[in-house]
């Protein structure tokens, strides 16, 4: 989200701190399995506040397993549990 975002200053009012605004989800993928959609705000992941993608993705990393996301949809914050796919080990 840009600095001036309006949405950005609306979040800071409802008391939330930075965060990232899904655009999409590709068909198939842990997130939209989880049901995270378009339009939805991610404002914490395991309960930590979001700052940048490149912190979702480390901690996505360091949690191979699932990951609870916080995210504010239509106004309503709710708690997604994404669980995340394992590579397939080479044979």
């Amino acid at each position: 989200m840009a600095a001036n975002d309006p949405l950005r200053k609306h979040i800071a009012d409802l008391g939330h701190k930075p965060a990232m605004r899904v655009i999409g989800t590709f068909p198939h993928s842990p997130a939209a399995l989880a049901g995270v959609k378009k339009g939805d705000i991610i404002i914490a992941i395991d309960g930590l506040p979001i700052l940048n993608f490149r912190q979702i993705h480390r901690h996505i990393e360091a949690d191979p397993q699932h990951v609870d996301l916080t995210v504010l949809r239509h106004g309503k914050t709710q708690h997604i549990i994404m669980r995340l796919r394992h590579p397939t080990p080479p044979h």
